[in-house]
């Protein structure tokens, strides 16, 4: 967890924080750096683990349902519209179009953020 990172590389983090401010002034002194963090309870785990387990069904059901897709591609169709000429230079960069395929080429990558983030907590 975060917290365990946090504390095993505490050295690195006050280290790391006093080289920030030195380099942005002179004038800054850190005096004293204090850290602390509090688990979350077994509440908050099971909580974070059932809406893990919502994003993974709800990106199961869009990857195996074109009418999803469809669905998500009207909601896109906006930003798609917004993006006019700058689109063509994204295509180019990589990015699938937002129609129903290119959809369900996002939606591994956004099941694995959304999930990276409920584990970390930041969700």
């Amino acid at each position: 967890p975060v917290a365990d990172d946090i504390l095993l590389k505490r050295e690195a983090w006050e280290a790391q924080l006093r080289a920030d401010a030195g380099g942005a002034s002179e004038r800054v002194w850190i005096e004293k750096v204090d850290v602390s963090v509090t688990e979350p309870d077994d509440r908050d785990a099971a909580e974070a683990g059932e809406a893990i387990d919502a994003i993974r069904a709800a990106i199961r059901e869009a990857t195996n349902s074109e009418d999803v897709r469809r669905d998500l591609e009207v909601v896109f169709a906006d930003l798609r519209s917004k993006l006019g000429s700058d689109l063509e230079d994204l295509r180019e960069m990589g990015l699938p179009d937002l129609g129903v395929v290119g959809i369900g080429e996002l939606l591994p990558d956004v099941e694995a953020l959304l999930v990276a983030a409920m584990r970390d907590g930041e969700a």
